[in-house]
């Protein structure tokens, strides 16, 4: 069937709204949401990306898709924060401002060598800094966007960390 323009295709329409409803998704959560099979939404998504009309990030093994107008340098911290151990972190540093290797271990309930390889991915990305002292601290580099960052992707991460603030400063 013809559509007036590519972007008029409905199935084009549906991966133009799932992705803007969640920049950063992978290839496979995009086919996941979408319902199409891979060959259909490889298909789509190359035209698509050739029209302009999403952008990708690629890593070593996955593929990550964005809208055109979404901000390159939000990227990285939105896939990070599509990251399991680097999501957990990152929230808990949010919360609790500066902490110690041992405290983000046991937030992360991810094992010690896992938490250092992603605290060193963190830093190499400029998400997370490390404070020098008797006692290495590691806090977020810019807290502000990463609470709106956390906003735009999942909300309900962001409604727990404002509970949290909450339950802080009722007690005072």
């Amino acid at each position: 069937m013809k559509y007036i323009s590519y972007q008029h295709n409905p199935r084009v329409s549906n991966l133009l709204h799932i992705i803007s409803k969640s920049p950063g998704l992978t290839f496979t959560d995009v086919m996941r949401y979408s319902g199409l099979a891979n060959g259909v939404l490889s298909h789509y998504l190359v035209n698509m990306e050739k029209r302009s009309m999403v952008r990708s990030r690629k890593g070593k093994k996955m593929t990550w898709y964005f809208l055109p107008h979404d901000p390159i340098e939000e990227d990285f911290i939105i896939i990070s924060l599509r990251k399991e151990t680097s999501k957990n972190i990152l929230t808990f540093l949010l919360t609790k401002k500066q902490s110690t290797f041992v405290e983000i271990t046991k937030a992360a309930k991810k094992s010690p060598p896992v938490v250092s390889i992603t605290l060193s991915q963190l830093q190499d990305l400029g998400l997370v800094k490390a404070t020098n002292g008797f006692v290495k601290k590691y806090e977020l580099t810019n807290p502000d966007i990463m609470m709106r960052i956390i906003e735009k992707i999942d909300p309900t991460v962001f409604e727990k960390i404002k509970d949290r603030f909450a339950d802080t400063f009722s007690y005072f």
